[in-house]
């Protein structure tokens, strides 16, 4: 498998549908050829982990004629924490802290 075949695999189990064009060119800013073959898939998933926390800076929605996509964040963000806690990552999103001295 090589790993944009692992990325289009992994989008699809999360509902996201990114074009060719735009896995290459993620994939090769990351530093990675798009026709290598996967030899350490946690190595590719810390890539992908910064793929799907990109969305979150992107509009929740986007319509435009009888064109329309529309972002699950609530789902993005469960899946940030899972993957997070998964590869060893803090993230630092959504984490709380003791603010009650300001009380």
């Amino acid at each position: 498998m090589t790993v944009i075949e692992y990325y289009q695999k992994k989008s699809g189990y999360l509902g996201l549908d990114f074009t060719d064009q735009a896995l290459t060119d993620f994939i090769e800013v990351s530093g990675y050829v798009v026709g290598d073959s996967m030899d350490d898939a946690d190595k590719y998933d810390k890539t992908y982990f910064d793929l799907i926390k990109s969305l979150l800076l992107r509009p929740q929605s986007v319509s435009e004629a009888q064109y329309s996509i529309t972002y699950d964040l609530d789902a993005l963000m469960r899946w940030i924490t899972m993957e997070s806690r998964r590869l060893g990552i803090d993230t630092g999103i959504g984490q709380v802290r003791d603010m009650s001295y300001l009380a």
